[in-house]
């Protein structure tokens, strides 16, 4: 049984790289699959020259994604699995009912296509033979019989509302629906007669479910009250229950009948009643705003809730998590149903999937230093190249060691809006961070404990935060038209002096003597300023306009030239003295967010919206080589202090750190092999791809922003304490050679054979 789970998960996990083609069974499949699973270990051994995956503060979902549904071409918003579980249904915005083998991951029939608009909610009946369905505008519900996905019966018609909700009696016999005309309603399963109305809300009903034993009928409405009706009379059983939170989007009674939990839109989101009492038990569990799923395990020990995109599954009475959370969609799940043996817990997205994930077999440890859980703004790097600052739109600082890839620091935390920039003193003592909320910050960098108060001054975001090279001066760049230049003076407070702009400023940089400030604008100038040991500031001269954005700016080691990234793809380079350009480096497809010098001034390194990461000739202003591992923009680009390497930030939520030298030798050859091909290979749809396209690996979707590959000569890690690595020996077979990973016969037959 156990084998037929494992080989089950395999295919259906790996379900897009075996369809496109079947020898990505052993060059892809095999290779992420969980390393406890009986398809693993069986066939493992029998390939050589496929890529090693292994992962460093993350498991696959320890083995816990089952498979991806795809089809729905609309948010899906309800799901339900059938008695026996063989089967799920899936609701959608895109007008249709699907349904699902649970052990293939195939369509069992043709979508169902709703009568009326959105399909809103769908439950089995008792019998597992039909499914019923609530619908939009004229608040219909239909019946279908799930061999044939024809009408069982003519839709029911009473509700002049869109029908949030569906249920069933465990008998069989009844059928409850929920609607936005503020009544619930009792239907005969068997004839689709209506029985009753059920009236006392005062706003729209969004959820409605049957006790196990069928007496009890919950219901919960935005009127933000939660109502019992005794079935067999229709009436009202006691007093609403009414919380502190408000809008009641979803309830569920906990298997022995004993409580109910209720979701609520407003915070905190998750509230327990006492049923027999009406009196609310334990505190309240927090939950993402707008969630609108829970369930409970079929033997009532915990209880699954949306968590914005993803799912925390945690014990409900002590409100602590059983395992880590389940990631992996794209958008926010709106909907959740466990098997009923409790193995499986299917979700539903705004991202147009279905998931269904495996709950018993976890191994997996909750991940105790998460990164970043979004775009990386900024990166910097210390004097002395020990380690690495990051900012990033999540609000947080975070310090890494730039040689084992670890935090060193749990994140820091202070400001109120995003941090767009970050900077490491000359001595490496302080951290610098500029934000959205218009404050910089100063932290000890050895602690992290913050530094005074935070220095206000500003009207408008802080697009940048530099220190001067002679530890006198802090720059910072704002929207507000103005540069800020900050006085550090021991432990007196940094006093201020500001450098009027005509335009609002995205990038500023110190000279390596200090003796120079520039700053670039929205208006397309670089803009510098004299700056004497007095204090005293003069504009000494500027260059342009480009008449495009310059985004960043950085000084040449010698001071003799400025490189300045522009909104128009471009690099340009100036020659300070004449202030003349140079050179104007093209090659990005989008615009240029970053631009750095090597310690030497040979190389420029730049990041840009296209994803990619280039190197260049800074003497020559000629493109040396593209670097495509990043799944999103690149926001910020940093050189170690030996030159030898580099760090980049970007949008997909990564920091990587680049070996210079092996990237640019990788680059400069024509007879790339597999293996070489892999450490420069860039994602697409999904799969990592070679020079000419070719498709080497397929990536699982939640491996994606956190894959780094590791060959023969490392040329990118990643700095993240979530991370899966890929590696390969000397050889890797792809293409028409893939045959070539069979190593050795066995007495088992290989994968996918009968």
């Amino acid at each position: 049984m156990r084998f037929l789970r494992d080989a089950n998960s395999f295919v259906a996990s790996s379900r897009a790289a075996i369809e496109w083609s079947a020898p990505h069974i052993y060059l892809s499949a095999l290779p992420f699959a969980p390393k406890d699973s009986l398809i693993f270990q069986d066939h493992a051994s029998s390939f050589s020259g496929v890529v090693s995956v292994e992962t460093v503060g993350i498991d696959r979902h320890g083995g816990r994604l089952v498979m991806n549904l795809t089809g729905h071409e609309g948010e899906v918003i309800s799901v339900a699995y059938s008695p026996n579980g063989r089967l799920l249904a899936s609701a959608s915005k895109d007008d249709t009912v699907r349904l699902w083998d649970t052990l293939t991951g195939e369509e069992t029939i043709t979508p169902l296509q709703s009568d009326d608009d959105t399909v809103q909610c769908v439950a089995f009946t008792a019998d597992g033979q039909r499914v019923v369905s609530g619908t939009g505008t004229c608040g219909l519900i239909q019946i279908w019989d799930v061999r044939t996905g024809r009408d069982a019966m003519p839709p029911l018609r009473g509700h002049s509302g869109r029908v949030w909700s569906v249920a069933l009696s465990r008998d069989g016999r009844l059928i409850a629906s929920a609607s936005a005309d503020r009544s619930i309603r009792l239907w005969d399963a068997a004839t689709g007669d209506a029985i009753a109305v059920l009236t006392g809300h005062e706003q729209s009903v969004y959820s409605v479910v049957f006790s196990t034993d069928g007496r009890t009928l919950v219901s919960g409405s935005l009127d933000s009250t939660i109502r019992l009706w005794d079935v067999r009379t229709c009436k009202p059983q006691g007093q609403p229950l009414r919380g502190a939170s408000r809008y009641v989007l979803s309830v569920a009674f906990s298997p022995d009948d004993n409580f109910i939990v209720a979701q609520y839109l407003t915070a905190p989101g998750i509230r327990i009643w006492n049923v027999t009492t009406g009196e609310e038990i334990g505190a309240p569990i927090e939950s993402e705003s707008a969630s609108v799923g829970i369930a409970f395990a079929p033997d009532g020990s915990c209880l699954a809730l949306t968590s914005g995109h993803n799912i925390r599954i945690c014990n409900w009475k002590t409100n602590q998590d059983v395992a880590p959370e389940l990631s992996g969609h794209a958008n926010a799940v709106m909907a959740l149903s466990y098997s009923p043996d409790g193995f499986h817990i299917a979700s539903g997205s705004r991202d147009h999937t279905i998931r269904i994930w495996d709950v018993k077999h976890s191994n997996a440890t909750a991940d105790q230093l998460p990164s970043h859980n979004d775009n990386i703004n900024s990166v910097a790097v210390s004097a002395d190249g020990s380690f690495i600052v990051s900012g990033s739109i999540d609000g947080t600082i975070r310090v890494w060691n730039s040689q084992t890839s670890e935090m060193t620091l749990p994140p820091l935390v202070g400001h109120r809006d995003e941090v767009l920039s970050v900077a490491v003193s000359v001595d490496g003592q302080l951290i610098a961070s500029g934000s959205a909320d218009h404050t910089i910050r100063l932290w000890n960098a050895t602690t992290g404990e913050p530094i005074g108060v935070p220095l206000e001054g500003h009207t408008r975001r802080i697009t940048a935060v530099t220190f001067s090279h002679d530890a006198r001066w802090l720059a910072s760049a704002s929207f507000d038209e103005t540069v800020g230049l900050w006085a550090l003076g021991g432990d007196q407070r940094p006093t201020l002096h500001q450098l009027p702009s005509e335009h609002e400023v995205f990038s500023v940089a110190f000279s390596s003597n200090s003796r120079f400030l520039a700053f670039g604008d929205y208006a397309g100038y670089i803009t510098m300023w004299s700056l004497s040991n007095d204090g005293n500031h003069t504009m000494f001269t500027q260059m342009g306009p480009i008449f495009f954005n310059i985004i960043s700016v950085c000084f040449s080691p010698d001071d003799s030239k400025i490189a300045a990234a522009s909104s128009d793809y471009n690099i340009y380079i100036w020659d300070v003295k004449t202030k003349l350009p140079l050179h104007a480096l093209e090659g990005h497809k989008d615009c240029v967010r970053a631009v750095a010098y090597s310690p030497d001034g040979e190389r420029l390194v730049s990041g840009g919206d296209d994803h990619i990461v280039r190197i260049w000739d800074a003497n020559v202003g000629e493109a040396v080589v593209a670097l495509h591992v990043h799944g999103a923009a690149v926001r910020s680009v940093a050189f170690m202090p030996d030159g030898k390497s580099f760090v980049s930030g970007a949008e997909d939520g990564t920091i990587r750190s680049w070996d210079l030298l092996n990237a640019q030798d990788l680059s400069s050859r024509f007879d790339l092999s597999p293996v070489d091909m892999l450490g420069l290979a860039r994602q697409e749809d999904g799969w990592l791809v070679g020079a000419s396209k070719e498709r080497l690996i397929w990536l699982p979707r939640e491996y994606r922003p956190i894959v780094v590959t590791v060959v023969g000569r490392d040329i990118t890690a990643l700095l993240a304490s979530r991370r899966v690595v890929l590696s390969a020996g000397l050889v890797l077979h792809h293409g028409e050679e893939w045959t070539k990973c069979w190593r050795r016969a066995k007495s088992s037959t290989s994968i996918g054979s009968s």
